[in-house]
C-alpha cells in the first residue's frame, strides 16, 4: 500500500510569516497536532507542533519571570497565581512570534509513492506523530499515525 492512498491530500498549512495566533487558532480550529510551514512557493520549510507550543511557552515564561515580578499567564494559571497585571501585554508579546522562530526546521517527510510501512518505521524512529508528504520539496499532502491505523483497520475489516 504506498502512501498516496493513504494521505490527506489538502493539508492545513501555515506560511513561514505566520505567527503564534495563527498557529493556534488552526490547531483549535482544525482539531490537528501538526502543521506543515510552507514558504511562498509551497515548499516545505518546517512544522510546528503541539509540543513546540509548549516549549515555546516554557521559555517565554522563564524569561517572563526572571524580567518582572509579575507571574506571565502560564505560570500563574499553573501555580493559581492571581497577579495577572500584566498578562495582556505578555500575551500579545508571545502572539506575535513568527512561526520561523519555533517551528521545527529538520523535517521528517515522505514521498507519496513510498510504502506505508516506510512511513511507520520512519514515524517509529523519529517518534513523530505525522509525516508531511513532499514531491520535489512542494507540500502536497499530509499522513498521521490514525490515517494509517484506520486504512488498515479497513482493510481487514
Amino acid at each position: 500500500m504506498q502512501i498516496s492512498e493513504v494521505i490527506k491530500k489538502k493539508p492545513i498549512s501555515l506560511r513561514n510569516n505566520d505567527n503564534l495566533g495563527d498557529v493556534l487558532k488552526t490547531f483549535s480550529k482544525n482539531k490537528i497536532s501538526s502543521i506543515p510551514i510552507v514558504d511562498g512557493r509551497k515548499n516545505l520549510v518546517g512544522i510546528v507542533t503541539k509540543a513546540d507550543i509548549i516549549k515555546l511557552l516554557d521559555v517565554h515564561s522563564k524569561i517572563q519571570e526572571s524580567y518582572s515580578k509579575t507571574f506571565p499567564l502560564v505560570l500563574g494559571i499553573l501555580r493559581g497565581q492571581e497577579h495577572f497585571e500584566n498578562v495582556e501585554g505578555s500575551i500579545k508579546k508571545i502572539l506575535v512570534v513568527p512561526v520561523s522562530e519555533f517551528m521545527t526546521k529538520r523535517v521528517y517527510s515522505i514521498e507519496p509513492d513510498r510504502d506505508v510501512y516506510d512511513a511507520i518505521r520512519k514515524m517509529s524512529k523519529y517518534n513523530v506523530e505525522s509525516l508531511p508528504v513532499v514531491k520535489k520539496r512542494k507540500l502536497i499532502g499530509i499522513v498521521t499515525r490514525t490515517d494509517i491505523i484506520n486504512k488498515i483497520e479497513k482493510d481487514v475489516s
